[in-house]
Protein backbone atom coordinates (compact mmCIF):
# COMPACT_ATOMS: atom_id res chain seq x y z
CA UNK A 1 0.00 0.00 0.00
CA UNK A 2 1.44 3.63 -0.70
CA UNK A 3 1.71 6.18 1.69
CA UNK A 4 0.10 8.62 -0.76
CA UNK A 5 -2.50 7.69 -3.75
CA UNK A 6 -1.90 8.22 -7.04
CA UNK A 7 -2.90 12.03 -7.98
CA UNK A 8 -1.62 13.77 -4.40
CA UNK A 9 1.40 14.60 -5.81
CA UNK A 10 -0.83 16.50 -8.43
CA UNK A 11 -2.02 18.60 -5.88
CA UNK A 12 0.88 20.99 -5.42
CA UNK A 13 0.87 23.48 -7.68
CA UNK A 14 -2.87 23.88 -6.40
CA UNK A 15 -1.91 24.12 -3.26
CA UNK A 16 1.34 25.68 -3.26
CA UNK A 17 0.74 28.24 -6.22
CA UNK A 18 -3.31 29.28 -5.94
CA UNK A 19 -2.55 30.92 -2.81
CA UNK A 20 0.41 33.11 -4.19
CA UNK A 21 -2.45 33.77 -7.16
CA UNK A 22 -4.86 34.81 -4.86
CA UNK A 23 -2.76 36.99 -3.27
CA UNK A 24 -1.01 38.74 -5.91
CA UNK A 25 -4.42 39.80 -7.72
CA UNK A 26 -5.56 41.44 -4.49
CA UNK A 27 -2.74 43.36 -4.23
CA UNK A 28 -3.17 44.28 -7.93
CA UNK A 29 -6.75 44.98 -6.98
CA UNK A 30 -5.45 47.01 -3.91
CA UNK A 31 -2.87 49.43 -6.22
CA UNK A 32 -5.63 49.74 -8.71
CA UNK A 33 -8.01 51.06 -6.10
CA UNK A 34 -5.69 53.26 -4.88
CA UNK A 35 -4.21 54.92 -7.98
CA UNK A 36 -7.07 55.09 -10.08
CA UNK A 37 -9.29 58.22 -9.58
CA UNK A 38 -13.10 57.11 -9.19
CA UNK A 39 -15.88 58.64 -11.02
CA UNK A 40 -18.40 60.63 -9.18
Amino acid sequence: MALLPSWAPNLHPLIVHFPIAVLTAAVVADLIDIFLPRST
